[in-house]
């Protein structure tokens, strides 16, 4: 008997269920600031790589992206602080 991977939202808590319209999330390091965020419709294949976030909808995921957009834009700032002059 195959037993399913129960997922719940990284964001929420929510259970998954078959007729939820997930999203996965994966948050790709770079050499520039911030990374990139990735958003991709549910897929069952890449839901079980260890690099997703799993979000059980548009709130979720717009949550998961202002916080990434918040972090990401206090990182540029203290980069511009970091490169200007001191007097």
């Amino acid at each position: 008997m195959i037993v399913a991977m129960p997922y719940r939202c990284d964001g929420c808590g929510a259970a998954k269920r078959e007729a939820n319209h997930w999203w996965l999330v994966s948050l790709c390091q770079r050499s520039f600031l911030g990374g990139r965020f990735l958003c991709l419709p549910w897929d069952d294949d890449e839901a079980a790589l260890p690099d997703k976030f799993h979000l059980c909808g548009l709130a979720c995921l717009h949550k998961m992206l202002d916080e990434w957009s918040a972090r990401v834009k206090k990182e540029i700032d203290e980069a511009k602080v970091q490169q200007t002059p001191h007097d």
